[in-house]
């Protein structure tokens, strides 16, 4: 739970449990999605990637006109509808996966719309929070926040895995709604009040939008870090449509529900590593810089995949140790540098900027959690 300091904070603690809960119910649909267009639906990895992209695409095509409308609106009831939206879109999902009804080009509809839904609710809980919590304890707040996420990146995969074995992948989308279900309750219950946007100063949407891109990509540090955060996920989803299919067809078990329990299990060595790099980030970046360990951890992934690809063509290794030894590794790489880059958004970008709506927007994909 929160720390005394936080949990005196009224409405922190429905926070932090809204978005603990959703955060663990996103990791179930991460490791179902893959499960449910191989088994279920009888896709391929072409299948997978066009549905991934439709779920981010709208981070790409409309990440700082959200940021920009997010200004103008109260925040809770935004994301209060974002998570009731996704909730519905995750059922039906299911029902029509059950019910043999569910088309890859629907999958990939209903992901799109999933997609801009994720992206307004995240937009408006990065805006929420310094609602609820003091400027002084927001560092805390996001600590605390950040610690229940590294906990559902390391147990949520093994969990899915588990889930998906025994109750089958639709149901897990199932499972992921009433996540969203309760992460809406939550914040329904939370008392503040969020004063109406001022609109005296208010210009035209694409002044501000070409202010916030002109702002990130001309910053010394933000615009390099915005250029290698864009090619990080071009290339990490390019990695997270092949894995989970070359894993499945790999292992090889007996039966589909134990294939699915080591795609789980993979998930969860991959989220150990980055617990241990996360853990690590601070005295990392403390004696050696921030931006340096940065670029180091960014520039150690390419090598953890060369590995695994070299690996994998000489088949050297079993299958499960390669999946235990390669994860840890990407997974240790990657905590570091993602703590580090939100350490050096939030220090760039201070509290009282965050209402420049470009400069904010950056920072909400950049924390961005898989959905």
């Amino acid at each position: 739970m929160a720390t005394p300091g936080l949990a005196a904070i009224p409405g922190f603690s429905k926070f932090w449990w809204a978005s603990s809960v959703s955060e663990f119910g996103t990791y179930l649909t991460s490791v179902a999605m893959a499960v449910l267009i191989k088994y279920n639906l009888h896709g391929s990895t072409t299948d997978l990637g066009w549905v991934n992209s439709a779920r981010w695409l709208p981070y790409a095509l409309f990440g700082l006109l959200v940021g920009v409308i997010i200004d103008r609106a109260r925040r809770r009831p935004i994301q209060i509808a974002a998570d009731l939206v996704r909730s519905v879109l995750l059922i039906v999902v299911a029902v029509l996966a059950m019910t043999n009804r569910l088309p890859i080009l629907v999958l990939v509809v209903f992901m799109a719309v999933f997609g801009l839904s994720a992206l307004v609710g995240d937009a408006a809980s990065q805006a929420f929070l310094p609602r609820i919590v003091p400027a002084p304890m927001l560092t805390r707040a996001h600590a605390r926040i950040d610690q229940s996420s590294a906990v559902a990146q390391t147990a949520g995969p093994g969990i899915a895995g588990v889930v998906i074995a025994v109750i089958g992948a639709p149901w897990a989308f199932v499972a992921d709604a009433v996540s969203y279900l309760f992460s809406g309750l939550m914040l329904i219950r939370i008392r503040v009040r969020e004063p109406a946007p001022d609109g005296s100063r208010r210009r035209a949407v694409r002044v501000e939008v070409s202010e916030g891109l002109r702002w990130v990509y001309r910053h010394a540090t933000l615009g390099p870090l915005a250029v290698i955060t864009h090619l990080w996920f071009v290339f990490a989803g390019i990695a997270g449509v092949v894995l989970p299919f070359f894993l499945l067809d790999t292992v090889k078990f007996s039966s589909n529900a134990l294939n699915t329990l080591a795609l789980g299990a993979a998930g969860s060595i991959a989220g150990i590593g980055a617990l241990i790099g996360s853990s690590a980030a601070p005295r990392l970046g403390v004696r050696f810089g921030t931006g340096h360990v940065v670029v180091g951890c960014h520039a150690m992934l390419p090598v953890a995949y060369a590995l695994l690809a070299e690996k994998i063509r000489q088949a050297r290794l079993p299958i499960t140790r390669r999946a235990r030894s390669q994860g840890i590794v990407m997974g240790t790489c990657l905590g570091p540098a993602a703590q580090l880059s939100g350490s050096s958004l939030r220090s760039v970008v201070p509290l009282h900027g965050c209402r420049r709506s470009g400069k904010r927007s950056i920072a909400e994909v950049r924390r961005h959690r898989v959905g």
